[in-house]
């Protein structure tokens, strides 16, 4: 999973390949492809929202406004959000973005519940 370290990736995995990954640290006029593959164990048709991905997510995983969610949803999910930003405006992106996130887990979760067809 090289595209999961993007240091490692930038050195591994050609500049076609990430070209064709949507990878975030190559210009988007060199793009090609719909994007980040669906892994081997997701569905053949899955639902729109989960075709390819328009920048990879290896990384979109290193911005730091998604780290920042991330944490944030942490505190949310403890009812301590705004114990965590103490003083601090909660604005309307951050709200915005655990809101995305806390949804996009539910999804998640819902489709590894699913019954596996024989």
């Amino acid at each position: 999973m090289d595209y999961l370290d993007c240091n490692n990736c930038v050195l591994t995995v050609s500049k076609a390949q990430r070209a064709q990954w949507h990878c975030g640290f190559e210009p988007e006029r060199t793009w090609s492809g719909f994007g980040f593959p669906n892994r081997p164990e997701w569905p053949e048709q899955p639902p729109d929202t989960m075709r390819g991905n328009a920048t990879c997510p290896g990384y979109l995983c290193r911005l730091p406004q998604v780290n920042e969610v991330v944490q944030a949803r942490a505190w949310f999910d403890k009812g301590l959000l705004k114990e965590r930003f103490d003083g601090l405006e909660l604005t309307g992106s951050l709200m915005d973005g655990i809101e995305l996130l806390e949804s996009a887990c539910n999804d998640v979760e819902t489709y590894l519940m699913r019954p596996k067809d024989k």
